[in-house]
């Protein structure tokens, strides 16, 4: 699992967003903002994490249970690989 180089994150005001690139942005229709999870998970996925990793980064750094964290997990990378975000 890696990053496409068809988004770049920036901070702006603030927020987190993914601009997409290219033709990325006629597919997404602009940019997404990043919530605290998403953006944690997409830091890792840059870091070359794997699901697994990440998923115990997130119970580590968050009091959450293991079902809840793995089901958030899953949801972000269905989204991420859904809008391109991760190949």
């Amino acid at each position: 699992m890696q990053i496409s180089k068809n988004y770049v994150l920036r901070t702006i005001a603030g927020d987190n967003l993914l601009v997409p690139l290219g033709g990325s942005s006629a597919e997404t229709k602009g940019m997404i903002l990043l919530n605290e999870m998403s953006l944690f998970v997409y830091e890792s996925i840059q870091k070359g994490q794997t699901e697994d990793e990440i998923l115990s980064r997130i119970l580590y750094e968050y009091d959450v249970e293991v079902s809840h964290a793995a089901a958030d997990l899953s949801e972000i990378i269905s989204e991420f690989t859904k809008l391109g975000i991760i190949e």
